[in-house]
Formats: C-alpha cells, structure tokens, sequence
C-alpha cells in the first residue's frame, strides 16, 4: 500500500508542475483485485470452455480451484480553459492467459481510451466496448466481487452463458454519450476496423483486418443505445436497450450483429432486473447464440443475498439448439474501505440437442476490492 500511495504522488505530481497549463489537471491510479476459490461436485461432466456450445468430455477434472482477475489503471483529467473537460484512462491487465494454456498473454493493455465532455456530452475515443455494451446493466451480489449468472469472472463447472456478446470487443473506436434529457440519454459508437491494439489495418487491405489475433473481421461496425433512469421518491426505474451491427469482411461469412435490452426496479433495499442478448451469426454458418435471465435481491446494512437465473441457448450445426440453465443463491458483505466479501452456491443443468445432459454443481467464494 505504502509503495501505490508513492506511486500514486508521483504522478500527480508530474500532473501539476508539468506547465501552467496543466495546473487544473490531476493523475490518479485505480482500479480493482478479486480473487476466488471454487469448489466443484461435477462428477464426469461435459466440460464447457465458454458459452454454451458443445464441449469435449473430460475425466479426471480438479474439484478445486483458484483464480483472480485484476487490472490498475491510470486515470488523468483538465479542464480545459473553455471549460471543457479532458481526460484519459489506460486499464492495464494484472494477469492474462493466451488462450487455453496457462502461457503470459500477448494483450497486458485491456482498454486505453481519451474522452472530451461539456455540456453537449461526451465523445470518448480510443478502445473501449461498444456503446450497447456501455449502456447495458446487470445485477451483480456485490460492487466489489462480480458474482452474478451474467458475470464476467463467473468460474463454475460447465462455463457460462452471456448476455453481453461481442461483436468488435475492445477494437479503436469513437464514441458518442449524449446528456441526460428528462431521464433520458444515447450512446452512438463507430468501429472502422476490429483489430484490437494500438496498430491499424486499414492501410493494408480488409483482408488482413484481424492482424495476429484472430479476433474475426467485423469491421465497419456501427452500435447505437438508450437507457432511461428514472426516481420516484425510493423507487428507482431503469431501461435499457441497444445494437451492434458490422460488416464481415471474411469470404463466406454473412455480418455479425447483436441485441441487448435489460429492465430493474430498485425500492426499498430490493432489486428486481432481467436482461436478454442474442448475437447473430456470431460463429458463422448461422448459428446465432442468445441468453436471458433475470435477479432478485435485498440489501440491508453490509449485506446483501440474491437469486439469480439464467438460460444460455446456442444453435448447432444441422439444426437444433443447445440450451444451458445456470440458478445462482449468492450472500455479499461490504466489510468497508472498498473491500467486499461474496460467497454463491451455483447449479447448472444442459438440455443438449443430442448426447447426455450433465449438471453440476459449484461452491465459489470470493474477495475483492476497488481503489
């Protein structure tokens, strides 16, 4: 801690006496750590890398594990002597695998982006998600350990389903957020080219548009957004909906385009949401994947205890559907100072189109924390 609060002055420092310019502006680090410890009672199950797509069988699997996810970032900001408002937020992976193999990442940078913002809204520019995925909202057990069935960092036996799928995830792009009009608001965002990092193809033809990563050739990608906050005296409404839709530059490939809309209500330490995505022709061939669930939770004091559902459905090759049900119940405690404590008990069922149908089930517990 003493060496980040070092490190944090420093910058600042740098910030303040760089010029007289940059007087009004500051550099902060943030970011967060989770870390969580998983318990299986999954037998000889059906192993799901991601998604709810076919996976191979595997015998002998761990009936423990541990994992994390943690990023720092550099945050600055200056106001501008128009009032206007810059600033820049670098997000730094603190550990990341290539692929399936427990090898260093080639990808350290997870987004990088700068943004301007006055009173006609803000335009962000650089990597970033989409502005569908920008305006989305899921319920989560704890602000500080995303447990939840449409989580991120979820960690159970037979993988996850999502309602957050990606069409040119984390690609350069320019984003629009309008201001708030009533309760209101907007989002627009362009991607010319899907590669992710800082290199660009564009010069080199559209073929060569998913540079070494294979990230696919969704360039040319337009996603639009709404969402409406609403307060009535406790009571809280949100909507939210948006589409990604791009131009597939791969021979053979139709383009790939994607939904999300969510709803909740908040009032009196409860919250009620469901949220539905679906992405279309995300694995060529015209298999489309989609997924809808839902949450309710109660919040009193530190604690907080949820149920959660979620049905993750994937078309196969030849007709048919894949289907992967995930039930949640999750406690979270906030212990203070931005560190919070989560603990879930999972269980999971597949409707396969063909073959057996496992279920398993998964203890995980987890701690994290935001600075």
């Amino acid at each position: 801690m003493k060496k980040l609060l070092l490190g944090t002055s420093a910058i600042v420092a740098v910030g303040l006496c760089a010029s007289e310019a940059s007087a009004q502006g500051y550099a902060t680090l943030g970011g967060f750590f989770r870390n969580y410890a998983s318990i299986y009672d999954h037998g000889s199950v059906q192993y799901q890398p991601a998604g709810n797509q076919a996976g191979a069988a595997v015998t002998g699997s761990r009936d423990f594990n541990i994992t994390s996810n943690s990023e720092f970032w550099v945050r600055g900001e200056t106001k501008l002597n128009n009032g206007m408002i810059f600033g820049f937020r670098i997000e730094v992976e603190a550990w990341t695998q290539n692929g399936s193999t427990s090898a260093q990442g080639i990808d350290q940078i997870d987004e990088t982006w700068g943004y301007v913002k006055g009173s006609f809204g803000e335009i962000r520019f650089g990597e970033e998600d989409d502005a569908r995925k920008l305006k989305a909202y899921s319920s989560y057990i704890s602000p500080y350990v995303a447990f939840g069935v449409d989580s991120p960092d979820g960690i159970y036996s037979l993988g996850t389903s999502t309602t957050y799928f990606n069409v040119e995830n984390d690609a350069q792009k320019i984003l629009y957020f309008s201001p708030s009009f009533g309760g209101f608001s907007f989002a627009a965002s362009y991607t010319p080219d899907q590669t992710h990092g800082s290199r660009n193809f564009g010069l080199q033809g559209t073929a060569d548009c998913d540079g070494t990563q294979s990230r696919g050739c969704n360039g040319e990608a337009w996603s639009i957004a709404a969402d409406y906050r609403g307060k009535f005296g406790d009571t809280t409404i949100g909507v939210d909906a948006g589409y990604t839709g791009s131009n597939n530059e791969t021979s053979g490939r139709t383009n790939v385009s994607a939904y999300r809309a969510d709803a909740f209500l908040q009032v009196a330490g409860w919250e009620a949401s469901i949220q539905y995505g679906k992405v279309n022709d995300g694995r060529a061939n015209g298999l489309d994947d989609s997924a809808v669930g839902g949450a309710l939770m109660y919040t009193t004091g530190p604690w907080t205890l949820g149920g959660f559902f979620q049905q993750g459905r994937s078309d196969i090759a030849g007709g048919g559907r894949n289907k992967l049900n995930h039930f949640m119940v999750a406690a979270g405690y906030v212990l203070g100072g931005g560190v919070g404590l989560a603990a879930a008990l999972s269980h999971q069922k597949r409707d396969n189109n063909t073959g057996t149908d496992p279920s398993a089930t998964s203890f995980v517990f987890g701690i994290g924390a935001s600075f």
